[in-house]
Protein backbone atom coordinates (compact mmCIF):
# COMPACT_ATOMS: atom_id res chain seq x y z
CA UNK A 1 0.00 0.00 0.00
CA UNK A 2 2.83 2.35 0.86
CA UNK A 3 4.41 1.69 -2.55
CA UNK A 4 1.11 2.36 -4.37
CA UNK A 5 0.64 5.56 -2.41
CA UNK A 6 4.22 6.60 -3.18
CA UNK A 7 3.75 5.94 -6.91
CA UNK A 8 0.52 7.97 -6.94
CA UNK A 9 2.37 10.78 -5.18
CA UNK A 10 5.14 10.71 -7.78
CA UNK A 11 2.59 10.68 -10.62
CA UNK A 12 0.65 13.60 -9.19
CA UNK A 13 3.89 15.50 -8.71
CA UNK A 14 4.84 15.04 -12.36
CA UNK A 15 1.35 16.12 -13.46
CA UNK A 16 1.65 19.22 -11.31
CA UNK A 17 5.08 20.05 -12.69
CA UNK A 18 3.82 19.57 -16.24
CA UNK A 19 0.88 21.89 -15.61
CA UNK A 20 3.22 24.40 -14.02
CA UNK A 21 5.50 24.41 -17.05
CA UNK A 22 2.57 24.74 -19.43
CA UNK A 23 0.61 27.31 -17.45
CA UNK A 24 3.46 28.97 -15.58
CA UNK A 25 2.12 32.39 -16.55
CA UNK A 26 -0.17 32.10 -13.51
CA UNK A 27 2.73 32.23 -11.07
CA UNK A 28 4.74 35.29 -10.14
CA UNK A 29 8.01 33.34 -10.42
CA UNK A 30 7.71 32.92 -14.21
CA UNK A 31 8.70 36.17 -15.89
CA UNK A 32 8.78 34.90 -19.49
CA UNK A 33 6.29 33.04 -21.64
CA UNK A 34 7.41 32.22 -25.18
CA UNK A 35 5.09 31.45 -28.09
CA UNK A 36 6.90 30.09 -31.13
CA UNK A 37 6.64 27.56 -33.94
CA UNK A 38 7.56 24.71 -31.59
CA UNK A 39 4.73 25.10 -29.09
CA UNK A 40 2.05 26.82 -31.16
CA UNK A 41 0.45 27.18 -34.59
CA UNK A 42 2.58 30.21 -35.44
CA UNK A 43 3.82 29.81 -39.04
CA UNK A 44 7.00 31.81 -38.33
CA UNK A 45 9.11 33.14 -35.47
CA UNK A 46 9.62 36.50 -37.22
CA UNK A 47 7.07 38.74 -35.46
CA UNK A 48 6.87 42.45 -36.30
CA UNK A 49 3.85 43.68 -34.33
CA UNK A 50 1.24 42.61 -31.76
CA UNK A 51 -2.08 44.39 -31.21
CA UNK A 52 -5.08 43.76 -28.92
CA UNK A 53 -8.34 44.94 -30.46
CA UNK A 54 -11.48 46.08 -28.62
CA UNK A 55 -12.84 42.54 -28.68
CA UNK A 56 -9.65 41.30 -26.98
CA UNK A 57 -8.58 39.39 -30.07
CA UNK A 58 -4.82 39.41 -30.68
CA UNK A 59 -3.55 40.46 -34.09
CA UNK A 60 0.01 39.56 -35.01
CA UNK A 61 2.05 40.97 -37.85
CA UNK A 62 4.84 38.84 -39.27
CA UNK A 63 7.92 39.51 -41.35
CA UNK A 64 7.25 36.78 -43.89
CA UNK A 65 3.93 35.01 -43.26
CA UNK A 66 1.30 37.75 -43.34
CA UNK A 67 -1.27 38.71 -40.72
CA UNK A 68 -2.45 36.42 -37.90
CA UNK A 69 -5.61 36.61 -35.80
CA UNK A 70 -5.56 34.85 -32.44
CA UNK A 71 -9.20 34.82 -31.38
CA UNK A 72 -10.74 33.29 -28.31
CA UNK A 73 -12.08 30.44 -30.40
CA UNK A 74 -10.29 30.73 -33.75
CA UNK A 75 -6.84 31.04 -35.20
CA UNK A 76 -6.61 32.54 -38.68
CA UNK A 77 -3.84 33.53 -41.09
CA UNK A 78 -4.15 36.07 -43.92
CA UNK A 79 -1.34 35.85 -46.46
CA UNK A 80 -0.56 36.17 -50.17
CA UNK A 81 -1.86 32.68 -50.84
CA UNK A 82 -5.34 32.99 -49.30
CA UNK A 83 -6.15 36.72 -49.39
CA UNK A 84 -5.71 39.92 -51.38
CA UNK A 85 -2.40 40.72 -49.65
CA UNK A 86 0.36 41.51 -52.14
CA UNK A 87 3.03 41.15 -49.46
CA UNK A 88 3.49 38.98 -46.37
CA UNK A 89 5.50 41.68 -44.57
CA UNK A 90 3.25 43.36 -41.99
CA UNK A 91 4.60 46.35 -40.10
CA UNK A 92 2.08 48.10 -37.80
CA UNK A 93 -1.49 47.40 -36.64
CA UNK A 94 -3.95 49.94 -35.18
CA UNK A 95 -7.71 50.28 -34.67
CA UNK A 96 -9.79 53.33 -35.57
CA UNK A 97 -12.76 54.82 -33.72
CA UNK A 98 -15.36 52.67 -35.49
CA UNK A 99 -13.50 49.39 -34.87
CA UNK A 100 -11.87 49.07 -38.27
CA UNK A 101 -8.43 47.52 -38.06
CA UNK A 102 -5.70 49.11 -40.19
CA UNK A 103 -2.49 47.39 -41.19
CA UNK A 104 0.62 48.98 -42.68
CA UNK A 105 2.66 46.72 -44.94
CA UNK A 106 5.89 46.59 -46.84
CA UNK A 107 4.59 46.03 -50.37
CA UNK A 108 0.81 45.88 -50.01
CA UNK A 109 0.04 49.49 -49.07
CA UNK A 110 -2.38 49.92 -46.19
CA UNK A 111 -5.00 47.30 -45.38
CA UNK A 112 -8.41 47.71 -43.76
CA UNK A 113 -9.84 44.75 -41.84
CA UNK A 114 -13.59 44.80 -41.16
CA UNK A 115 -15.49 41.70 -40.03
CA UNK A 116 -12.50 39.57 -41.05
CA UNK A 117 -12.69 40.96 -44.61
CA UNK A 118 -9.63 42.71 -46.12
CA UNK A 119 -9.64 45.84 -48.28
CA UNK A 120 -6.31 46.76 -49.85
CA UNK A 121 -5.29 50.32 -50.72
CA UNK A 122 -2.14 50.44 -52.85
CA UNK A 123 -0.69 52.22 -55.86
CA UNK A 124 -2.67 50.41 -58.53
CA UNK A 125 -6.13 50.97 -57.00
CA UNK A 126 -5.84 54.26 -55.06
CA UNK A 127 -3.95 57.55 -54.79
CA UNK A 128 -1.88 56.42 -51.82
CA UNK A 129 1.21 56.81 -53.98
CA UNK A 130 3.40 54.07 -52.50
CA UNK A 131 3.08 50.45 -51.39
CA UNK A 132 5.59 50.63 -48.54
CA UNK A 133 4.01 52.02 -45.37
CA UNK A 134 6.03 52.14 -42.16
CA UNK A 135 3.55 53.76 -39.82
CA UNK A 136 0.40 55.87 -39.52
CA UNK A 137 -1.79 57.55 -36.92
CA UNK A 138 -5.50 58.29 -36.59
CA UNK A 139 -6.83 61.74 -35.67
CA UNK A 140 -9.93 62.76 -33.69
CA UNK A 141 -12.03 62.83 -36.87
CA UNK A 142 -10.97 59.27 -37.74
CA UNK A 143 -8.74 60.38 -40.59
CA UNK A 144 -5.62 58.34 -41.26
CA UNK A 145 -2.30 60.16 -41.55
CA UNK A 146 -0.12 57.68 -43.41
CA UNK A 147 3.66 57.76 -43.61
CA UNK A 148 4.86 56.29 -46.88
CA UNK A 149 8.40 55.29 -47.84
CA UNK A 150 8.32 57.13 -51.16
CA UNK A 151 5.38 59.55 -51.20
CA UNK A 152 5.70 61.47 -47.96
CA UNK A 153 2.63 62.01 -45.78
CA UNK A 154 -0.79 61.01 -47.10
CA UNK A 155 -4.19 61.71 -45.51
CA UNK A 156 -7.13 59.34 -45.92
CA UNK A 157 -10.59 60.61 -44.85
CA UNK A 158 -12.48 57.39 -45.54
CA UNK A 159 -13.16 58.28 -49.15
CA UNK A 160 -10.12 59.95 -50.68
CA UNK A 161 -6.34 60.05 -50.32
CA UNK A 162 -4.71 63.50 -50.18
CA UNK A 163 -0.98 63.94 -50.56
CA UNK A 164 0.04 66.43 -47.86
CA UNK A 165 3.26 67.06 -49.79
CA UNK A 166 1.19 69.05 -52.29
CA UNK A 167 0.49 71.51 -49.49
CA UNK A 168 3.89 71.39 -47.80
CA UNK A 169 6.50 70.74 -50.46
CA UNK A 170 9.32 70.33 -47.96
CA UNK A 171 7.98 67.22 -46.18
CA UNK A 172 10.55 64.45 -46.76
CA UNK A 173 9.22 61.68 -48.94
CA UNK A 174 10.62 58.86 -46.76
CA UNK A 175 8.52 58.83 -43.57
CA UNK A 176 9.24 56.38 -40.74
CA UNK A 177 6.67 57.40 -38.12
CA UNK A 178 3.62 59.65 -37.64
CA UNK A 179 2.33 60.94 -34.29
CA UNK A 180 -0.77 63.11 -33.88
CA UNK A 181 -0.61 65.28 -30.76
CA UNK A 182 -3.75 67.42 -30.47
CA UNK A 183 -3.43 69.88 -33.37
CA UNK A 184 0.20 69.03 -34.17
CA UNK A 185 1.36 66.29 -36.50
CA UNK A 186 4.87 65.05 -35.72
CA UNK A 187 6.68 63.26 -38.52
CA UNK A 188 9.79 61.15 -38.06
CA UNK A 189 11.69 60.72 -41.29
CA UNK A 190 14.99 59.67 -42.78
CA UNK A 191 15.79 63.39 -43.03
CA UNK A 192 14.85 64.62 -39.57
CA UNK A 193 11.83 65.62 -37.47
CA UNK A 194 8.90 67.69 -38.72
CA UNK A 195 6.18 69.46 -36.73
CA UNK A 196 3.11 70.41 -38.74
CA UNK A 197 0.06 72.45 -37.78
CA UNK A 198 -2.43 74.46 -39.84
CA UNK A 199 -0.45 77.62 -39.11
CA UNK A 200 3.13 76.45 -38.85
CA UNK A 201 5.63 74.03 -40.33
CA UNK A 202 9.12 73.35 -39.04
CA UNK A 203 11.74 70.83 -40.12
CA UNK A 204 14.31 69.99 -37.42
CA UNK A 205 17.54 68.80 -38.99
CA UNK A 206 21.25 68.59 -38.22
CA UNK A 207 21.89 72.17 -39.30
CA UNK A 208 19.15 74.09 -37.47
CA UNK A 209 18.71 72.10 -34.24
CA UNK A 210 20.39 69.84 -31.71
CA UNK A 211 19.06 66.80 -33.52
CA UNK A 212 21.85 64.26 -33.24
CA UNK A 213 21.08 62.23 -36.34
CA UNK A 214 18.51 62.35 -39.10
CA UNK A 215 16.89 58.89 -39.32
CA UNK A 216 14.09 59.02 -36.72
CA UNK A 217 12.32 55.68 -36.40
CA UNK A 218 9.85 56.21 -33.57
CA UNK A 219 7.97 58.99 -31.75
CA UNK A 220 6.10 58.85 -28.44
CA UNK A 221 4.16 61.44 -26.43
CA UNK A 222 4.10 60.48 -22.74
CA UNK A 223 1.48 61.22 -20.09
CA UNK A 224 3.40 64.23 -18.75
CA UNK A 225 3.62 65.88 -22.18
CA UNK A 226 7.17 64.95 -23.17
CA UNK A 227 7.95 64.07 -26.78
CA UNK A 228 10.36 61.17 -27.12
CA UNK A 229 12.39 60.63 -30.26
CA UNK A 230 13.83 57.21 -31.03
CA UNK A 231 16.76 56.89 -33.42
CA UNK A 232 17.90 54.07 -35.63
CA UNK A 233 21.24 54.43 -33.83
CA UNK A 234 22.53 56.21 -30.72
CA UNK A 235 19.50 55.79 -28.49
CA UNK A 236 16.74 58.25 -27.73
CA UNK A 237 16.12 61.86 -26.81
CA UNK A 238 13.45 63.88 -25.02
CA UNK A 239 12.24 67.11 -26.62
CA UNK A 240 10.37 69.61 -24.48
CA UNK A 241 9.96 73.40 -24.62
CA UNK A 242 12.54 73.72 -27.38
CA UNK A 243 15.24 71.76 -25.55
CA UNK A 244 16.77 68.37 -26.34
CA UNK A 245 17.82 65.97 -23.60
CA UNK A 246 19.72 62.92 -24.84
CA UNK A 247 19.22 59.86 -22.66
CA UNK A 248 21.65 57.56 -24.41
CA UNK A 249 24.25 58.27 -27.10
CA UNK A 250 25.70 54.81 -27.55
CA UNK A 251 25.04 52.43 -30.40
CA UNK A 252 23.40 49.94 -28.02
CA UNK A 253 19.87 51.22 -28.56
CA UNK A 254 18.26 51.00 -31.98
CA UNK A 255 14.67 52.11 -31.37
CA UNK A 256 11.96 50.29 -33.32
CA UNK A 257 9.08 50.89 -30.88
CA UNK A 258 8.40 52.70 -27.59
CA UNK A 259 5.55 52.46 -25.08
CA UNK A 260 4.90 53.91 -21.64
CA UNK A 261 3.59 51.82 -18.75
CA UNK A 262 1.21 52.95 -16.01
CA UNK A 263 4.17 53.95 -13.80
CA UNK A 264 5.65 56.26 -16.44
CA UNK A 265 8.49 53.94 -17.41
CA UNK A 266 9.51 53.69 -21.05
CA UNK A 267 9.85 50.29 -22.68
CA UNK A 268 11.83 50.18 -25.90
CA UNK A 269 11.92 47.53 -28.58
CA UNK A 270 15.63 47.56 -29.34
CA UNK A 271 16.76 45.92 -32.57
CA UNK A 272 20.27 45.45 -31.19
CA UNK A 273 20.37 44.49 -27.52
CA UNK A 274 16.90 43.22 -26.62
CA UNK A 275 14.31 45.01 -24.48
CA UNK A 276 15.18 48.30 -22.78
CA UNK A 277 13.51 49.88 -19.75
CA UNK A 278 14.00 53.53 -18.78
CA UNK A 279 12.43 54.62 -15.49
CA UNK A 280 13.52 58.26 -15.69
CA UNK A 281 16.90 57.61 -14.11
CA UNK A 282 18.20 54.15 -14.95
CA UNK A 283 18.45 52.29 -18.25
CA UNK A 284 18.01 48.53 -17.86
CA UNK A 285 18.70 45.99 -20.60
CA UNK A 286 16.99 42.62 -20.88
CA UNK A 287 18.81 40.47 -23.42
CA UNK A 288 20.06 36.96 -24.13
CA UNK A 289 23.12 37.53 -21.97
CA UNK A 290 21.37 38.47 -18.73
CA UNK A 291 17.84 37.08 -19.02
CA UNK A 292 15.64 34.38 -20.54
CA UNK A 293 14.97 36.54 -23.59
CA UNK A 294 15.54 34.24 -26.61
CA UNK A 295 16.36 37.00 -29.11
CA UNK A 296 18.09 40.40 -29.02
CA UNK A 297 16.40 41.65 -32.19
CA UNK A 298 13.10 43.09 -30.94
CA UNK A 299 10.71 44.62 -33.47
CA UNK A 300 7.86 45.79 -31.24
CA UNK A 301 6.54 46.05 -27.70
CA UNK A 302 3.01 46.53 -26.42
CA UNK A 303 1.63 46.39 -22.86
CA UNK A 304 -1.62 44.73 -21.83
CA UNK A 305 -3.91 45.48 -18.88
CA UNK A 306 -1.92 43.13 -16.63
CA UNK A 307 1.32 45.00 -17.34
CA UNK A 308 2.65 42.15 -19.47
CA UNK A 309 5.01 43.29 -22.22
CA UNK A 310 4.32 41.52 -25.50
CA UNK A 311 7.40 41.53 -27.69
CA UNK A 312 7.66 40.79 -31.39
CA UNK A 313 11.09 39.41 -32.22
CA UNK A 314 13.02 38.53 -35.36
CA UNK A 315 13.99 34.98 -34.37
CA UNK A 316 12.23 34.24 -31.06
CA UNK A 317 8.51 34.44 -31.87
CA UNK A 318 6.16 36.17 -29.42
CA UNK A 319 7.75 36.89 -26.05
CA UNK A 320 5.53 37.79 -23.07
CA UNK A 321 7.49 39.38 -20.22
CA UNK A 322 6.56 40.70 -16.80
CA UNK A 323 9.01 41.55 -14.04
CA UNK A 324 6.39 40.52 -11.47
CA UNK A 325 5.41 37.32 -13.25
CA UNK A 326 3.40 36.88 -16.43
CA UNK A 327 -0.36 36.85 -15.84
CA UNK A 328 -2.58 35.80 -18.74
CA UNK A 329 -6.35 35.44 -18.89
CA UNK A 330 -7.60 31.88 -18.90
CA UNK A 331 -8.00 30.56 -22.42
CA UNK A 332 -6.73 33.65 -24.24
CA UNK A 333 -4.16 31.56 -26.18
CA UNK A 334 -6.26 28.41 -26.45
CA UNK A 335 -6.68 28.75 -30.23
CA UNK A 336 -2.93 28.85 -30.94
CA UNK A 337 -1.09 26.74 -28.37
CA UNK A 338 -0.46 23.10 -29.21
Amino acid sequence: MKRIFFMKYILLTFIFIGQFLLCGQDTASNKYFIINTSNSLLPTNKITNIYFDKNEDIWVGTYDQGLIKIGKKEFKIYNMENSLLASNYIYRIKEDKVNNLWISTMGSGIVKVKDDSLTIFKEDNSNIGHNWIYDFDIDMDNNLLIGTWGNGLVKYDGDNFENINDLKKTIPYKVCDVLIDDSTIWIGSVYGLISLTEEKYFHYNLENSELMQSPIYKLLKTQNGDLWVGYKKYGLAKYKNGKWNYIDTTSNISVYEMVEDKDGCLWIANFTEGLVKYDGNIITYFNKGNSELPDNLIYSVTIDENNNKWLGSYFGGIIVFNEDGVKLKDGMLKSILK
